[in-house]
């Protein structure tokens, strides 16, 4: 608490790998890690991995052991609290699940429990009194979320691992007096992600 300082972490969400061109302060909206169901929801796991099952209309759905942070409850038995301005939240990655029968399609956000200020690698935040700022310039922004389809293995483990992929949402920046409906309507049925130059996420290759 004396530091004054939030240190950031190049891994990505799933915490099986690590990031090469952004880092992240990790925080949770729970008051506390009690259980193995708490791991769970900041993705990690005392097992090591979570199981996941596909969303879809097959007789028999896909599941999916997906390899997360081995974390022990042992280990969390302290808390520290923070108010995060919400400006500074990257937005969360999603999984879209499908329609089936008459059952409308629906998209899930992942992980809403864990809460992330993305920066350029090496840097870190700064809080006085619980508030938490960034300095000029460190914070980091992408122009897409990852959206998962979740009706494939794939498409679970997509938003967990981070890598570039083609199953994405673009994020449309508005300026601050920007009504949303308004450019709904505007842009009905028009193409506004042809041509944009994004920067992909990208893993930090292991080395043997």
């Amino acid at each position: 608490m004396n530091s004054g300082e939030l240190w950031s972490s190049s891994c990505n969400l799933a915490g099986t790998g690590e990031l090469e061109n952004v880092a992240c302060v990790y925080f949770t909206t729970l008051p506390s890690i009690r259980d193995e169901n708490d791991l769970r929801r900041v993705a990690m796991s005392s097992f090591g991995s979570i199981s996941y099952q596909t969303t879809s209309d097959r007789r028999v759905e896909g599941t999916l052991e997906l390899p997360v942070y081995k974390g022990e409850l042992a280990a969390r038995d302290t808390t520290l609290s923070f108010a995060v301005p919400t400006a500074l939240i990257a937005p969360p990655h999603l999984l879209c699940h499908p329609a089936i029968a008459h059952n409308p399609a629906y998209y899930e956000v992942v992980g809403p429990e864990i809460v992330r200020v993305a920066v350029t690698p090496g840097n870190k935040l700064l809080f006085i009194d619980g508030g938490v700022t960034a300095e000029a310039g460190q914070l980091k922004s992408f122009d897409y979320v990852i959206e998962g389809d979740a009706s494939s293995a794939a498409g679970l483990e997509a938003p967990m691992k981070e890598e570039a992929t083609t199953q994405v949402s673009h994020l449309e920046r508005l300026d601050g007096d920007a009504d949303i409906f308004a450019f709904w309507k505007a842009n009905a049925n028009t193409d506004l992600v042809t041509g944009r130059q994004v920067e992909w996420r990208k893993l930090r290759e292991k080395v043997a």
